[in-house]
């Protein structure tokens, strides 16, 4: 037996040594981490194959890689994600050729994806990378249900490529403008969204009889109602556009009696219904600049809302919803620090929760072994304007942090003797 255990132990002190003299990709060292779930403690974070691969005390030696990236006296985070995007799909709004997120006229267009749209070379992303994003949401708008936003790493590569495993988000709206879309006012969107739900269920049971001709009419094509599925039968997420109180409340009952997950945007008015919220599960995605009212359904507008939220136990996250504008991000989750959240908790709302959210989150929104390498080294706190962004990695690849914007500002600066500082 004797023998035997010290076999065994001469082959675990073989491993241990083996995995002690690994060579990493890439590390970097003299940061300190801010996670999302953990104190800030200085280390060594290095990376192999795209994710991280050893997290290590920055007392210890320095790993063996094959780059070093010195960031004493830098922060280190996560890379943040914005939800509410279009980055991909438009590069210029007003032309045509640049812009693909016109989705026609029919108020359901479930089988819309944004995988089939997103241009990976757009000149959109780099300004992305240059406040802080490593990844996005980007999706189509408009209509009842504009279609499945989908999850984009903001690396190199196709589409497909950057496109994690998952089945995306299902994107809708209600409230007076969805009503609008279906030609009435929001019962007749309420109306139209039980029906559709009753046809999708009833297809998805019945699909031989539905080939066949034995069904009867459903109101969606067959490619609706086959996109439809995972999010009306098995518990895919909503991402419904939603603003006023009542209309978070009739949702809200929606999908209590239909069993439907649901998470809210714009919901300028959430905070009046948070405990509800909270107890619902919900994720809700809000802008801390979404101050004064923009409609009649948003006139319950304050800055708190994000913190409010938060407060009361609500999965918070924040964005821009904007596209040439979600390089500003950081700015969002300094301004709801400002207006009451807790610093941590921002920045989960900006890595961690998007990952849940999208059901990533084994692999994104946090630093810790294992996770794909979509990381931040800042000058500083990320969400003051002063600070910039040093090294950003996306799956381990270190990415320029300029873009065409930087591009034009070393062009322009110096014209007709106006020198800028």
């Amino acid at each position: 037996m004797s023998r035997i255990f010290a076999v065994a132990f001469a082959t675990i002190l073989l491993a241990a040594s083996s995995a002690s003299a690994a060579t990493h990709d890439r590390c970097v060292t003299g940061a300190t981490i801010y996670s999302a779930t953990e104190a800030p403690r200085a280390a060594t974070v290095c990376i192999t194959a795209g994710r991280i691969s050893g997290i290590f005390d920055a007392a210890a030696a320095a790993p063996d890689a094959g780059e070093t990236i010195d960031a004493k006296g830098s922060w280190l985070t996560a890379g943040l994600t914005d939800v509410g995007t279009q980055v991909g799909l438009i590069d210029i709004e007003q032309e045509h050729d640049a812009n693909d997120t016109e989705g026609g006229g029919d108020p359901v267009r479930a089988g819309l994806r944004a995988d089939f749209d997103y241009n990976p070379d757009s000149a959109v992303i780099a300004v992305c990378r240059s406040g802080g994003l490593t990844s996005v949401i980007s999706g189509h708008s408009g209509g009842l249900i504009s279609g499945v936003a989908e999850w984009f790493d903001l690396g190199r590569g196709s589409s497909a490529e950057l496109l994690p495993a998952q089945r995306g988000l299902l994107r809708a709206s209600y409230g007076s403008g969805a009503g609008h879309t279906v030609g009435g006012s929001r019962g007749d969107a309420m109306l139209r969204y039980r029906e559709l739900l009753d046809d999708v269920r009833s297809y998805a049971g019945n699909r031989t009889d539905y080939l066949q001709n034995r069904m009867r009419e459903l109101t969606l094509s067959r490619t609706d109602l086959d996109a439809m599925i995972p999010f009306a039968v098995t518990g895919g997420t909503w991402v419904v556009d939603v603003h006023r109180q009542s209309d978070i409340e009739a949702l809200l009952r929606l999908a209590a009696e239909k069993r439907l997950n649901f998470a809210f945007t714009g919901a300028e008015e959430a905070w009046k219904v948070a405990p509800a919220l909270s107890a619902a599960g919900s994720f809700v995605i809000v802008s801390s600049f979404s101050n004064l009212p923009g409609s009649f359904d948003e006139l319950g507008s304050r800055e708190e809302n994000a913190a409010l939220l938060d407060k009361a136990g609500v999965k918070v996250i924040l964005t821009t919803t904007e596209t040439h504008n979600a390089r500003n991000l950081r700015f969002v989750a300094g301004n709801a620090v400002r207006a009451g959240m807790p610093w941590q908790r921002a920045l989960a709302s900006v890595t961690l929760h998007p990952a849940m959210l999208a059901g990533l989150d084994k692999d994104y929104g946090d630093v810790s072994v294992g996770r794909v390498a979509n990381l931040v080294v800042w000058s500083g706190d990320p969400f003051e304007t002063s600070t910039t962004v040093q090294h950003l990695m996306v799956r381990g690849e270190r990415l320029p942090t300029t873009s065409r914007q930087h591009d034009l500002l070393r062009r322009y600066r110096s014209m007709d003797g106006y020198q800028r500082p």
